[in-house]
């Protein structure tokens, strides 16, 4: 497992080897007080020390990966987006405002190619490099389906 704080800072990404991706808000306020949160899903187990609010902060569990989750990137650009990069050989980027709605992207040699890193790029809001287990450098460009790129 391991954690990838968002631009703001608010949000957190947790992912585990069962392929769940967990986006805790870790918003600090007056009502907050310091804690472990335990949280268990596929048999995997998670104890983060986190600030906590009163309300849980747990926003969303993403579970679209079949496979141990390696890698997860934020969007410099927004706090929206989200890459995930699995052992199941996919990519996946999540627009957090609707996670039903995610994109899928499968590896050149999808299901015998593991996602090791995902990587949005710091300059360009529209591209994203991927690295394989193949040693193989994936850059991807994303565009819209009338030919705009993405926001």
């Amino acid at each position: 497992m391991f954690v990838r704080p968002s631009e703001n800072r608010d949000t957190v990404a947790t992912a585990a080897t069962n392929g769940a991706i967990i986006i805790w808000n870790i918003t600090r306020d007056s009502k907050s007080q310091q804690g472990i949160y335990h949280m268990s899903y596929r048999d995997v187990s998670i104890a983060i020390d986190l600030h906590l609010t009163r309300q849980s902060p747990t926003e969303k569990i993403l579970t679209d990966h079949k496979r141990t989750v390696n890698s997860l990137s934020w969007s410099p650009f927004t706090g929206n987006y989200l890459l995930s990069g699995s052992t199941d050989s996919t990519i996946k980027l999540w627009d957090l405002r609707d996670t039903t709605k995610h994109v899928t992207f499968a590896t050149a040699k999808s299901g015998t190619d593991s996602v090791r890193e995902v990587q949005f790029s710091p300059i360009n809001a529209n591209q994203f490099a991927s690295a394989l287990d193949s040693g193989t450098i994936q850059v991807s460009i994303l565009s819209l389906c009338d030919g705009r790129t993405a926001p």
